[in-house]
């Protein structure tokens, strides 16, 4: 799952940045 999110996050898009950013929050609420 890991290695899925860490390949999208390379991809420099204006589009799945803020999505990945908002996934990030949900699975790490400490960040």
């Amino acid at each position: 799952m890991e290695s899925v999110i860490a390949s999208l996050w390379k991809v420099p898009d204006n589009t799945t940045a803020p999505l990945m950013v908002e996934f990030y929050r949900i699975i790490y609420p400490d960040l």
